[in-house]
């Protein structure tokens, strides 16, 4: 990725902590998604997989080394 590799260090934590909180919002308006449609069964379903999907790529990144240097 060329241009990570232009990026300070601070620029770097930036993004990183910038990208947690979109998906810790994105797993948030999933769960409430979810809570206003449990009369389908589907729509729940796919909400509750997107919201966990999202949760386990913030936990990745949290883990990640890409913006660390």
């Amino acid at each position: 990725m060329e241009e990570w590799a232009l990026l300070d260090s601070l620029q770097k934590k930036l993004y990183k902590d910038v990208m947690r909180e979109t998906f810790r919002n994105l797993a948030s308006i999933g769960e409430k998604w979810e809570d206003h449609e449990t009369g389908d069964q589907y729509k729940n379903r796919g909400s509750k997989h997107r919201s966990q999907m999202v949760e386990r790529r913030c936990k990745r990144m949290e883990g990640s080394q890409c913006g660390e240097t």
